[in-house]
Formats: C-alpha cells, structure tokens, sequence
C-alpha cells in the first residue's frame, strides 16, 4: 500500500515539477564582448535560503542520538517543569492549601491526587513513563510539597493507582 502511494507522490511530483521550474529564475552568467561577468553573488543569495535548510537538516540529524547524560538532564529539567507547574495548579485546586504556608496532611493528600492528575493530563506519557509511572511522579511530588511541622505523608495512604488521563 505505502509502495503505491509513494509511486503516486513521485509521478505527482513529475507532473508538477515543470510547473514550478517555469517560476523560477535563475541568473546566468552574461557574456558580453571580451569579458564574461559570473553572478557570484546573486548565486549565494539564493543558495542562502537552501543553506539554512542544510544546516537545520543536518543539526536535527545530528541531535538524533544524545549522549544519554544529556537526555538525562533534558528530561529532568521537563519533570521539574512539569510538577511545580502540577504543585501551583493543585495548591490552586484544594481549599486551604496555600504556596506561602506548609500544609497538613490531609490537604498535601489531596494536593498530591490534584498534581498526580495534572502530571498525567497534561504530561507526555513518555516523560510519564520514565518518572516510573502514577507512583513515580506520587513519588516525586511528596519530594517537593512542605509538610506541616510534626507531620509525615504516608505514601501508600495517598492511591493513585486509578488515575488516567482525562483526555483521549
């Protein structure tokens, strides 16, 4: 199927190659009497444009396989990203959480559920998958929420285990 697809693109790209070919213009090197003048630079200026695409072609094929310290990093820097984003939307969620104060228990519980979901819906599901899954960002979260003084989070209190994305 796709072999026959690809035929149909390339006689489409046949036919309609002319087409574009008669737009474009060219320079030509002009011979007058004794002396034959080469467009040098009108040649650069429109190869200018083919050369930012070469360069950008060949910058993405190059980045295609990152060392994996620096995939590492890339994506920790996303997490970051993600869960204090997910932390400010769940303390906006849950009455009596607040950014200022440390929380209680039972409020960083339901900020935790609250940052869970945010990190699941609006995170790739791969950067999901490599923080180890719903436990892996519960794990994460309660790392970076301030609990109450006297207070501790019981991790396997808070179940996360039926959160899903709530988009397609």
């Amino acid at each position: 199927m796709t072999r026959y697809l690809l035929a149909a693109l390339c006689v489409a790209l046949f036919y309609i190659s002319p087409a574009f070919a008669q737009d474009a213009t060219v320079p030509v090197a002009v011979v007058q009497d004794p002396v034959v003048t080469i467009p040098y630079g009108e040649w650069l200026v429109a190869l200018k444009e083919y050369a930012f695409l070469a360069i950008a072609a060949a910058v993405t094929w190059g980045l295609r396989k990152l060392p994996a310290s620096i995939v590492s990093i890339i994506l920790t820097a996303k997490v970051d990203q993600l869960l204090l984003k997910g932390i400010q939307a769940g303390i906006n969620q849950v009455a009596g959480a607040s950014a200022d104060k440390k929380m209680t228990v039972p409020i960083a519980n339901d900020v935790v559920r609250k940052v869970v979901q945010y990190a699941v819906n609006e995170g790739p599901a791969i950067l999901i998958k490599w923080m180890g899954g719903v436990e892996g960002v519960k794990a994460k979260v309660i790392a970076r929420i301030e609990i109450a003084d006297g207070a501790a989070i019981d991790p396997d209190a808070i179940n996360v285990s039926d959160i899903k994305p709530e988009h397609p």
